[in-house]
């Protein structure tokens, strides 16, 4: 699942840079309609869950949702920002990006109190270990 998300997330990029660079939409356009899509797949993600799969847990609000949505958004601005750049690399911003799941891991750890982060960290460690590689033989 590592390389198929690191293919995709490569995939992606390619066709966020094409979106930019050549068809000339301005950033702030694409950046919209990424979130849209995204409160859409996610909130059909939460009903499947909640609905089909008999979620027993109900839904509790608290202020690190808002919060994680902000900063969603501003990594996003800075990604397209890098990609609307015409001599950015894909491999370096795709590889960047990737990495991004330490900053999570860390504030799970941290401020969430994650309860498995052993089997998580070897995880990480495999997904970094593929963008280690992949920096290797660009």
């Amino acid at each position: 699942m590592v390389i198929a998300g690191m293919l995709l997330g490569a995939a992606s990029g390619l066709y966020d840079k094409y979106l930019l660079n050549v068809l000339q939409i301005p950033r702030n356009t694409v950046q919209f309609w990424f979130s849209v899509l995204l409160v859409v797949v996610l909130g059909l993600a939460c009903l499947i869950r909640s609905r089909l799969a008999g979620e027993k847990t109900p839904f509790v609000w608290r202020w690190w949702i808002p919060v994680t949505g902000v900063l969603l958004i501003c990594t996003d601005f800075l990604y397209f920002y890098a990609l609307s750049v015409p001599d950015a690399r894909i491999s370096i911003l795709s590889l960047i990006r990737r990495c991004g799941c330490v900053v999570a891991f860390a504030a799970g750890v941290i401020w969430f109190h994650e309860k498995n982060p052993i089997p998580k960290a070897l995880a990480l460690a495999l997904s970094l270990t593929g963008v280690f590689l992949l920096l290797l033989f660009r």
